[in-house]
């Protein structure tokens, strides 16, 4: 994720394999592995004021669940690839003080 000058509000983005999702799969006489991933976004708002915040996420693979209902927008950069690629973003306002948390799945097809 991109974050602002803001020095006050602070953003961290972890993406972790989901343990045991692997599936191996056969595209055009092509072997790939299907994996799930898990992904959060954690905003923190040290200002005392509320703020009113747009996060983009740029994901490669297919989205099957995003907390918060983003945009979600099919890029074209996808076309001719095993992966669709999407962009996703989230416009939330976040109370002075006060740490949010914004979960993701999506699942990607890795060449073996």
């Amino acid at each position: 994720i991109k974050s602002t000058k803001a020095l006050n509000i602070l953003t961290r983005s972890v993406e972790q394999e989901v343990k045991g999702a692997r599936k191996i799969i056969k595209i055009n006489r092509n072997d790939l592995r299907k994996t799930e991933v898990a992904g959060e976004i954690e905003i923190r708002n040290l200002r005392v004021t509320q703020q009113k915040l747009v996060i983009k996420n740029r994901i490669v693979g297919k989205i099957f669940q995003a907390e918060l209902n983003p945009e979600t927008i099919l890029l074209p950069e996808g076309i001719g690839s095993h992966n669709e690629v999407n962009s996703l973003k989230w416009v939330l306002s976040v109370k002075g003080g006060e740490k949010r948390k914004i979960r993701y799945r999506y699942s990607v097809l890795v060449d073996i």
